[in-house]
């Protein structure tokens, strides 16, 4: 069958050529009865309902695997079909359009073909499942050829439903079932360097629930199954904790109810509490499984609102007058989004334009009148700046942005002289900037020397990438971040690059029409609020006038009404506050809820499960990178939350000298948790010997809050000493929080 295309990893003695020609080459794998050709044969499995035994290689730079099959029949079908409607076209151009002619066209073969023959292929296995785990009643979601190493290894077959794991194997016969509610780890494993990487599942089943099981699967395609692995156990992990909430909050009630004389014995409480709610394990299914996974991690990679949904993807190319750069065009409701990187350098840029911020969209005529295979969208900016994206379903991505950049039109818009409609204002630099921030009390202004120097690498930046919140991310940035944001752009920067400024452009009159809302209104949120907004940075200027102390009471008040989950915590007045001396109120209300739902989402609800599980996560690194510093806080009875649970909930603000936690900040809100332990680590290197001289820990305490660093230093064994992935923290979260359930 036709697939969209994806690299050719595997490795080359696993296969022999069957016949090839200068563009294509079709290949069978090696596998066998022997030992070499069952190893062969699992790294040639099958993923989901792709079966490898015969593959398609187109042979462009980075080899692409395009067709597979278990059939002779149809993968020569498939062959012949390539030798006579696509061959004889290739040898007239250049590779660069070739490989855009090539990989559109069998997209659209893939998606043409793919449904029909996934199902199929899903009956199939469906009746094996059944067959196999014929006392199972849960519904298969899907599947995955593979092998498992326990005690030797043997090919089976791994069947996900909605609430276990299973493996079926039939020589020998071997049948295992994994519920999603027992399983304490799955972690991406490469045990082997010539094999697949794995997949580390462990579980406590049987008799003991608390002996753990390990359990390693061999799956070709890992990365497709890890996901849907994770989600279905997070969604596990995440009903468990919600029934232990709703317990939680049920014995409340009781416990209120049996103290208050109106209460009458033999009624049921808190019927109102637990609801009938069908489980969101049981709702799932493979299509809106990977319809999540690609609604957040499109959210996630753009720094977009987590309710934007992902409508299309297009395959594009980024026409710039050297050179077409590869890439995507993703298209929502309210943003347009490109990502693309350099073939040879590697140079990764990424751009989101709110709709607001688009002047016009228009197909531009194509070279002499002739269209070759692709036509361009150009996209102009209010800023007068110039995306030009090629790609082969032009009409189609046209039709759909005009509908939502109409839309986005408000209803009585005025329509200017030469006929186009007025976009609303857009968010400006200059508009975000207060200027507070060179108010603190002991700080020392810049070196003006050092403050150009800054300046001028920004303005660089911004005149090549934009200012507004249309500006391309770069490596650059990156760059530019690390070595230090000039403090009049920091609001700007902070708004944008923690994606506040979206939330802002999609919801604007928001943040008025919540506070008109709840003018009158009161809550315990607000009564806490009250007690603690004269308390933060009582020291500045700032908020030592009734504006300031007002402006952070309505920041806190307007979060309160929007998510009474959390209402108010302690520490959100800190990060409010930090924001009120860089923006203006209503940009930091929208960074506030950027840093609360998404970079400490569960920080600061009352369980605070998110800050706890962090804290294990932090623990366990500062075991695993720092074991002498670890081993003396141990020896001397300060445990390692104390330190860092005030240096996650305030992102370090208040707790390092201010220049170092703004720095802090800067990082923080462009590559999200990670930098929050990366930090923590690099604080405890950097002062290892005084921490290993002190015998008193609150003598540790007091010196790391009220130590001074050299910021440069800072950033650098930041990055350059603990560059943890996030998708290890993703592990050791779920992981955690499982554990954490069960220990309650």
């Amino acid at each position: 069958m036709w697939i969209s295309p994806r690299p050719q990893y595997a490795i080359t003695p696993l296969w022999f050529v069957v016949v090839e020609s200068d563009y294509f080459a079709l290949l069978k794998s090696k596998s066998g009865s022997t030992l070499l050709g069952r190893l062969a044969g699992l790294a040639v499995q099958a993923s989901d309902s792709h079966p490898l035994t015969y593959r398609i290689i187109y042979k462009t730079k980075s080899p692409l695997v395009i067709a597979v099959s278990e059939s002779l029949d149809l993968i020569t079908e498939h062959w012949n079909k390539l030798e006579m409607e696509i061959t004889p076209r290739l040898g007239e151009h250049e590779w660069d359009v070739r490989d855009q002619f090539v990989v559109s066209k069998i997209i659209g073969m893939a998606q043409s073909t793919d449904e029909n023959e996934a199902d199929q292929n899903d009956e199939k296995s469906l009746d094996e499942f059944k067959k196999h785990f014929a006392y199972m009643e849960e519904r298969l979601v899907t599947y995955f050829s593979c092998s498992l190493w326990m005690d030797g290894l043997t090919t089976g077959k791994m069947y996900i439903t909605q609430q276990s794991v299973c493996y079926y194997s039939a020589n020998p016969p071997q049948h295992i079932m994994l519920p999603f509610s027992k399983i304490t780890s799955i972690n991406k494993e490469t045990t082997l360097g010539f094999l697949p990487n794995t997949i580390k599942i462990k579980a406590c089943i049987g008799p003991d629930e608390k002996t753990e099981k390990r359990f390693l699967f061999y799956i070709i395609s890992r990365d497709v199954a890890y996901d849907m692995l994770e989600q279905l156990w997070r969604l596990c992990i995440d009903e468990l904790y919600d029934q232990q909430q709703q317990q939680h909050q049920l014995q409340q009630q009781q416990y209120q109810n049996s103290n208050d004389p109106s209460y009458i014995a033999g009624e049921k409480p808190g019927n109102d509490v637990v609801a009938n709610t069908t489980s969101p394990t049981l709702k799932a299914t493979k299509q809106t499984l990977e319809i999540e996974k690609s609604n957040k991690n499109f959210q996630k990679f753009f720094k977009l609102p987590l309710n934007e949904e992902l409508l299309q993807v297009h395959t594009c190319w980024i026409v710039r007058r050297k050179n077409s750069l590869l890439g995507e065009l993703y298209l929502s409701a309210n943003f347009f989004c490109v990502k693309y990187k350099e073939s040879f350098t590697g140079k990764r840029y990424t751009t989101v334009f709110p709709l607001s911020k688009i002047a016009s969209i228009q197909k531009t005529r194509p070279f002499l009148g002739i269209s070759l295979l692709t036509d361009t969208i150009q996209i102009t900016t209010i800023q007068n700046r110039t995306v030009n994206v090629r790609l082969i379903h032009c009409d189609e991505a046209l039709q759909t942005m005009l509908k939502y950049w109409q839309l986005n039109v408000p209803a009585a818009a005025p329509i200017n002289i030469e006929g186009q409609v007025a976009r609303p204002q857009p968010l400006q630099l200059e508009s975000v900037g207060v200027g507070w921030f060179g108010q603190e009390p002991g700080l020392k202004p810049d070196n003006p020397d050092d403050l150009k120097y800054k300046l001028d690498k920004w303005e660089k930046y911004f005149a090549k990438h934009g200012s507004d919140t249309s500006m391309t991310i770069t490596m650059r940035l990156r760059h530019l971040i690390q070595i230090g944001v000039p403090d009049p752009y920091r609001g700007h920067i902070w708004s944008f690059c923690s994606g506040a400024c979206f939330m802002w452009e999609k919801e604007r009159g928001y943040y008025e029409q919540i506070l008109r809302e709840n003018k009158d209104n009161t809550s315990t949120a607000t009564e806490e609020i009250e007690k603690d907004v004269r308390r933060t940075f009582a020291h500045h200027p700032y908020f030592k006038n009734e504006d300031g102390i007002d402006a952070l009471r309505r920041v806190l008040t307007a979060y309160s009404w929007r998510n009474p989950t959390i209402g108010y915590c302690q520490s959100m007045n800190v990060v409010a506050g930090i924001m009120l001396l860089y923006m203006q109120e209503e940009a930091a209300f929208w960074v506030l809820c950027r840093v609360c739902e998404a970079f400490l989402h569960d920080y600061y609800v009352q369980a605070m499960i998110g800050s706890i599980i962090d804290q294990k996560i932090f623990a366990h690194l500062v075991k695993t990178h720092l074991p002498d510093v670890n081993a003396h806080l141990d020896k001397i009875g300060l445990p390692i939350n104390i330190l860092s649970l005030p240096w996650f909930m305030c992102m370090f603000v208040s707790y390092i000298p201010f220049p170092v936690a703004t720095r802090v900040v800067d990082c923080f809100l462009l590559e999200g948790i990670t930098v929050l332990f990366q930090t923590g680590l690099a604080i405890l290197k950097i002062n290892k010997q005084k921490i290993l001289d002190e015998k008193d820990s609150e003598v540790v305490v007091a010196m790391l809050r009220h130590q001074t660093y050299d910021v440069g230093e800072l950033i650098k064994v930041t990055f350059d000493d603990f560059n943890i992935p996030e998708e290890q923290i993703i592990e050791l979260r779920n992981a955690h929080k499982f554990k954490e359930i069960k220990r309650k």
